[in-house]
């Protein structure tokens, strides 16, 4: 009994010293994934303000491009009111140009009139001195009317 009590205890002997062994290896094994850890750690932490960094950036990036968005629709309807203006002035000069070819020719058509109840009413001299009258009364009218009709042209094409 007592061979068995020393074998018993060799082994046991034994089977502690390999336990110490294998628990010293845990623990140089727990120390080397401590130091694992605490470098992921560390480097999970730069990764975490590197994003915190960028989403920054992106966030103020979204916000340039919500204001730049926002002046180019500003723009754009500055543009539209100015078109829209434009037009109505096209169109107010095209309606004057008519006006005044309208009137030049109301103008010209009186002065015929005019020249020829003038020269029914007068002798035959008469009839000649106011038939050139008229007649230079009608180019003078004309030569307004062109003038007039030029001058709406101009306002039409500075429009």
């Amino acid at each position: 009994a007592s061979q068995d009590c020393v074998t018993q205890t060799k082994t046991l002997r034994a089977q502690l010293r390999a336990a110490e062994a294998a628990q010293k290896e845990l623990g140089h094994a727990a120390a080397i994934c401590d130091s694992a850890a605490a470098k992921e750690r560390a480097r999970c932490e730069g990764t975490t303000a590197e994003l915190t960094a960028l989403q920054a950036q992106v966030g103020t990036q979204a916000r340039d491009s919500a204001d730049l968005l926002e002046q180019v629709r500003a723009e754009m309807l500055a543009l539209t009111a100015k078109v829209a203006d434009l037009e109505k002035a096209a169109a107010a000069a095209e309606k004057a140009s008519a006006a005044a070819a309208e009137k030049a020719s109301f103008a010209f058509a009186a002065e015929k009139r005019q020249a020829a109840t003038a020269a029914e009413q007068a002798s035959a001299a008469a009839a000649t001195a106011a038939a050139r009258q008229a007649v230079a009364a009608a180019e003078k009218a004309g030569a307004a009317a062109a003038v007039e009709k030029r001058e709406a042209v101009a306002a039409v094409e500075k429009a």
